[in-house]
């Protein structure tokens, strides 16, 4: 029996109808299974899952490169001259990090931890040749630094006295030191000699001084931190919400600057999209600061779209345009440095003494150029110095993390320390360092598959159902006009 041109309409309408009422419930199905997926394995639950075991000891391969700079002329700067540096490294370390005490809270919205931290020198990453026991750098002898900052709260007498230690202790504005006593420290033998002066003739109108200088730490605790679970709200995961017990860093001064909070760059949001703004807490040693939000951009390859952290156009010591930050710094003519305050590891948060150290930007990428004109040997470049964070976009996980920092200390001449008469004034480098974590082949692929694939094929096939629904409802209509 042959089907009429109506009925075929109405059945080929019907089907086409039908098509899309289906597509739109596959898209509603699939946007909740995304949410039950997402809620079951991003929150950081107590257990034995894969997801709880990275958290306390990742696996993934964490490196961290560390150069030194080189003063070649320290005797001309003396004089008056510019500085010129030279770079050595990288001198490559294997970052273990080690989650211990943990804690969990009643609900389980909060948990508690002391992360220990340790390094682990590889010469195969490393610079050919290159061992930080026996190589040797010139370098700004960051004491002398200190006590000239010391010396300009004091009057001439104070500053006279302060001259005459560093002479006795034979201590001058540069010394020469092997590259793991910069990177990893050693005792001062002039601090060790202030403290004591200090304590034999009860001197407490002198700021408190320990005598370990040090860029990094090796075999440490970080404190005892507390961050959100993510169970309550999944887009808080992991976000920072107190340190060393305390919620603000009282390090500062103002609230903004001493807020802890934000990711530590582990979970991020997951769904976050181009033009996001996502909090982060920095933690650059010596620094610890809340910083402004990063944007967001997409970044696309051939094989994958990903989400880029862009990190903002300003320096931890320049902040003279933004109000947020201008307590991070004090005004040194054409920028700021951030007078550091240290913190005994482990211990409460207490401010001893201003530390005339400014971070940036490995090269000074981003910073004010004329501080790159105080120092010749510096030449930025976006590829190799540039900060940035990429991450799957559908579950917020990082794929790689690139962060690059420089430490500088400042140089000046202050009245009554004899050896820094007609030293010109200057952000010197001392080292910087890019810490790179990147997720493997085979981690990549499974967070691919397991989830972000099958996705995908959902996504696709409720395209495919709505498209030959459309084709149905056109196929009707053209038999009905005819």
């Amino acid at each position: 029996m042959l089907i009429s041109e109506n009925k075929k309409s109405v059945i080929l309408g019907v089907f086409g109808i039908t098509l899309i009422l289906t597509a739109a419930l596959m898209k509603y199905g699939v946007d909740q299974m995304l949410k039950w997926q997402l809620k079951k394995n991003v929150p950081l639950r107590p257990g034995t899952t894969d997801r709880y075991k990275q958290w306390i000891f990742p696996t993934v391969p964490i490196h961290i490169e560390l150069y030194v700079f080189h003063v070649v002329n320290p005797d001309e700067v003396r004089s008056g001259a510019t500085p010129v540096i030279r770079e050595l490294g990288p001198y490559t370390y294997r970052e273990y990090l080690l989650k211990e005490n943990i804690t969990f809270n009643q609900d389980e919205t909060l948990v508690s931890y002391n992360q220990k931290k340790w390094y682990v020198f590889t010469p195969e990453l490393s610079c050919s040749g290159c061992d930080p026991e026996a190589d040797s750098v010139t370098t700004v002898n960051i004491a002398y630094a200190i006590m000239t900052e010391v010396a300009k709260s004091y009057s001439r007498i104070v500053r006279v006295g302060i001259d005459a230690l560093l002479k006795y202790e034979k201590e001058h504005l540069f010394m020469t030191r092997t590259v793991r006593e910069v990177l990893w420290g050693y005792d001062d033998p002039l601090f060790a000699e202030f403290s004591k002066l200090k304590d034999m003739f009860n001197l407490k109108f002198l700021p408190e001084i320990s005598p370990l200088i040090t860029m990094e730490y090796n075999e440490t605790y970080d404190g005892i931190s507390t961050v959100n679970t993510g169970t309550k709200n999944m887009d808080r995961t992991l976000d920072w919400i107190a340190w060393k017990g305390q919620s603000s860093m009282g390090l500062w001064n103002s609230s903004y600057a001493n807020m802890i909070n934000g990711s530590d760059g582990t979970q991020f949001p997951p769904g976050s999209g181009p033009g996001d703004t996502l909090p982060v807490l920095e933690y650059a040693s010596p620094v610890w600061s809340a910083l402004p939000e990063y944007l967001v951009e997409l970044v696309e390859s051939v094989q994958k779209k990903v989400l880029r952290i862009v990190f903002p156009n300003l320096s931890y010591h320049e902040a003279l345009s933004h109000a947020k930050l201008e307590t991070l710094c004090q005004r040194r003519e054409t920028a700021c440095i951030a007078l550091v305050a240290k913190a005994k590891r482990g211990g409460p948060l207490k401010r001893l003494i201003p530390i005339p150290v400014a971070t940036h930007h490995g090269y000074g990428l981003r910073s004010d150029p004329q501080l790159r004109t105080q120092v010749k040997g510096l030449k930025p470049d976006r590829e190799k110095h540039g900060l940035y964070i990429s991450i799957e976009p559908t579950t917020g996980i990082p794929l790689q993390a690139l962060i690059r920092l420089q430490i500088n200390v400042f140089i000046q001449s202050v009245p009554g320390i004899s050896e820094t008469t007609g030293i010109p004034q200057a952000f010197v480098p001392v080292m910087h360092f890019s810490n790179n974590a990147s997720v493997d082949d085979s981690t990549a692929r499974t967070l691919r598959e397991g989830l972000v694939v099958q996705l995908l094929v959902a996504k696709y096939a409720e395209m495919v159902v709505f498209a030959l629904g459309g084709v149905f409802i056109l196929a009707a209509i053209g038999l009905t006009v005819r």
